[in-house]
This record gives structure tokens, C-alpha cells and sequence, in this order.
């Protein structure tokens, strides 16, 4: 077996538990809490206050594009994913780290492309601040997507695999 990649697979397995841990939950869901309660005090505000008030750009650019669009439900919804992707990462890593031949092809390459869309999701996500863009909450969208047909294709290779040993 080559023992390169038995030690990235652990690497990623491991990585993959921390980055889900109960406290890295803990510390996204409080921070999407106080964006929620920013939003929900911002839209009580009378106009006249809104613009009146000396908000920083960024601030007042990120409260009225999600306070319009309901967006804090779709960051969520990309870091529900994304902690479904680790989870999913960190099965498949044990599993291939303990294939005694050479790993399925197919599978390896599910690997990879989840783990790249794992890590370009975590870029995006390190600053919610970058995430007020409407492009890049389209990226964050595209990218679950594509880690969701990932999934997909990773259970269904799963599948085939337990059948055939």
C-alpha cells in the first residue's frame, strides 16, 4: 500500500473531525445569531435613521443586503453543507486509507473534487463580510452544488463498491 496516501487520508480525516467539532458549530451559529439580531434591530430602524447614521460602508452594505434578501438562511444552508462535506470526507478518508489494493479510481477522484470544494467553500466563508456580494454568494451556491452531485456520486460508488465485496 502506498503509505503516502494512507497518511493524507488520515491527515484529512482528522482534519475534517476539528473542523466540525461542537465548538466550531458552536462559534458559526453564534456569529450567524448576531448577524440575524444586527439585521432584525437594522429593520426596525425608521429610513430617516438609516441614512442618517454614520454606518461604515461595509457595515451599511452588508445590513441592507441581507435584511432584503433573507441571506443568512443561505449561509447557513452552506455551512450545513459544508459540515455534511467534512463528515463525508472524514468517512471516505478511513475508507480509502484502509483499501488493501490499489483505491477506486472514480472514488479517489470524488475525493479530491469534495475536498477542493471543501476548501474553496472554507475560503469564502473564513469573512462573512466577503459573502454580501452577489457573486459570491452565487460561488458559495455553485460550489454546494457541485459538493452535493459529489455526495451523490460518492454513494453511489460507495454502494457498488460494498456489493461487489
Amino acid at each position: 500500500m502506498d503509505t503516502k496516501h494512507l497518511k493524507s487520508y488520515e491527515h484529512v480525516a482528522v482534519t475534517s473531525r476539528i473542523a466540525r467539532s461542537t465548538a466550531v458549530i458552536s462559534k458559526v451559529n453564534k456569529k450567524l445569531e448576531r448577524l440575524e439580531q444586527s439585521i432584525e434591530i437594522y429593520g426596525t430602524l425608521p429610513p430617516e435613521v438609516k441614512e442618517n447614521k454614520p454606518w461604515s460602508c461595509c457595515a451599511k452594505r452588508r445590513l441592507d443586503y441581507f435584511s432584503k434578501n433573507n441571506r443568512v438562511k443561505d449561509i447557513r444552508e452552506v455551512f450545513s453543507f459544508k459540515f455534511q462535506a467534512l463528515l463525508a470526507l472524514e468517512g471516505l478518508a478511513i475508507v480509502l486509507s484502509f483499501m488493501k489494493d490499489s483505491p477506486n479510481k472514480r472514488l479517489v477522484w470524488e475525493f479530491d473534487r469534495l475536498f477542493f470544494i471543501v476548501e474553496r467553500l472554507s475560503e469564502t466563508l473564513e469573512d462573512l463580510n466577503t459573502s454580501v456580494h452577489q457573486e459570491t454568494l452565487e460561488k458559495l451556491k455553485h460550489f454546494v452544488a457541485c459538493g452535493k452531485e459529489c455526495l451523490f456520486n460518492i454513494n453511489r460508488k460507495r454502494k457498488q463498491f460494498t456489493k461487489c465485496h
